[in-house]
């Protein structure tokens, strides 16, 4: 069984479509595998997104 684990932002301060562009690239990857690509992509959103992604692991781990 999958774990499902959700963290909000808010405030961000980019478009959701720029957002949704990155997110695309990681959508349906492990989180480790997601948070190695957001590292290295060199767009405003991705920083903003690892930030987001590392959250949501700390969330699960914290469960």
């Amino acid at each position: 069984m999958d774990n499902q684990v959700s963290a909000t932002l808010k405030y961000a301060l980019l478009s959701d479509k720029k957002m949704n562009l990155i997110a695309d690239l990681v959508r349906g990857k492990k989180a480790t595998e997601a948070l190695a690509d957001l590292e290295f992509l060199p767009k405003k959103g991705a920083r903003t997104l690892h930030k987001l992604l590392k959250s949501a692991v700390a969330n699960a781990s914290a469960k």
